[in-house]
């Protein structure tokens, strides 16, 4: 969490000069939720008119830079594809198959050097499903013969050898090997349980992409902005990069929100596409069709994406993180039947009865970061600065706070 004393934050809003380092007090502990609400607004019309060169500006960075990434994609996308063919006939057998999931298939990568790829392993023989999850030994010996499978690619190819040895992690929530070759790339191997939610959801973000341009750009700025934060690590116990999709995505699709809206509740709008009861094979199919489109959706929002990012803030800086759930099916927020500080973030995608956001962390961090961006934004910083954001040096998220919620706290 950012160090700062509560009275700097009021200090802040009434003095555009000052800067965080002024008020510094490392013995005071700030809570947001200790912040009266509401407070100055970034949608107040005195604050678009005063900084609208800076929100065209940002609409311009964020286009050019999707651009220039959507392009870097294209190119390196048939190659991807070839390579995942060749793992594929190394180690599947004829009633397997492993198939692309994630930014290889949404297009929704951030980093324009990145050479990650997804896979998900998938088989149409139930006893070997069913041996896979209940037999450890089992379990283990095949991750590890796939990893010896991959191994033997690099004798015929160069690029292919491993740089390190292969990693297993066959007690996760969802079984993966990791393997990074010494060309740069990493490849996962996921092998997820017969619901394969990384697939729907896969196959889902995807459609959401080609429902609105300003979708994708939208996430590539906010990824970005949480990313410079530090507070989007998954491997930390923060935000994944799933997580911060859905969150767009609700901001984008709920017409509490933005009226109308700027994305459809594909769930309602078109369920033959993403229904939890479309049959693996069909989703694999539409995973590995280029040209998908929704039929029948044309937002009439007519924002731009600079223009929806400053709303993005101004929505999830006054979202209460302990009360509400995010459901991505219906397009709705609702109350929590429980109420506890520490509780998790909640977010249900169509195909999961539980938040996907599954660590204690995540709300302390998300709340602390938007309230971070809101001030910054608020003195005219923070809007035009991507995707460098220099001025994200400053905040600081104590991951002890989670873990030792004060008992004083109130919401």
């Amino acid at each position: 969490m950012f160090a700062a004393g509560e009275e700097y934050f009021e200090m802040k809003e009434k003095n555009s000069n000052l800067r965080y380092s002024d008020s510094y007090n490392p013995k005071k502990k700030f809570y947001p939720e200790q912040v009266e609400q509401p407070g100055p607004s970034l949608i107040d019309s005195s604050f678009l008119v005063r900084h609208q060169e800076k929100i065209e500006i940002l609409s311009r960075k964020i286009e050019e830079f999707e651009r220039a990434k959507t392009k870097k994609f294209k190119e390196r996308l048939d190659e991807r594809w070839k390579l995942v063919e060749r793992i594929q006939n190394q180690i599947c057998s004829k009633n397997s198959k492993l198939v692309p999931i994630g930014s290889m298939v949404t297009g929704l990568a951030t980093d324009l050097n990145s050479s990650d790829i997804d896979l998900c392993f998938v088989s149409n023989e139930s006893k070997f499903l069913e041996d896979f999850y209940k037999y450890p030994d089992f379990r283990r010996f095949f991750m590890k013969k796939t990893a010896d499978l991959l191994e033997l690619m690099g004798k015929d190819d160069p690029n292919l050898e491993f740089s390190q040895p292969a990693t297993f992690l066959p007690d996760a929530h969802t079984p993966l090997v990791e393997v990074s070759f010494k060309n740069g790339m990493s490849l996962d191997i996921a092998f997820p349980k017969n619901d394969y939610h990384s697939l729907r959801n896969t196959n889902l973000m995807k459609l959401y992409v080609a429902a609105d341009p300003r979708f994708p750009q939208l996430y590539l700025w906010f990824r970005t902005l949480l990313q410079s934060l530090g507070i989007r690590n998954s491997k930390e116990g923060l935000l994944s990069s799933y997580h911060v999709q859905l969150l767009v995505v609700h901001f984008l699709q709920c017409y509490m929100i933005n009226n109308p809206t700027v994305l459809p509740i594909l769930c309602k709008t078109h369920p033959n596409l993403v229904t939890n009861d479309l049959k693996i094979d069909e989703v694999i199919e539409r995973i590995e069709d280029f040209g998908v489109k929704i039929q029948d959706w044309k937002s009439a929002n007519t924002m731009s994406v600079g223009e929806l990012a400053i709303r993005l803030i101004e929505y999830y800086k006054n979202f209460p993180v302990h009360e509400d759930v995010i459901l991505i099916e219906s397009g709705r927020v609702i109350k929590r039947k429980q109420h506890r500080a520490s509780t998790r973030l909640q977010i249900l995608d169509p195909y999961s009865s539980v938040t996907v956001a599954r660590s204690d962390l995540i709300p302390w961090a998300f709340r602390d970061g938007m309230k971070f961006i809101h001030l910054e934004m608020l003195q005219g910083r923070m809007i035009d600065s991507f995707p460098e954001f220099p001025e994200a040096r400053e905040f600081q998220f104590d991951p002890r706070r989670a873990l030792n919620v004060d008992e004083n706290v109130q919401e």
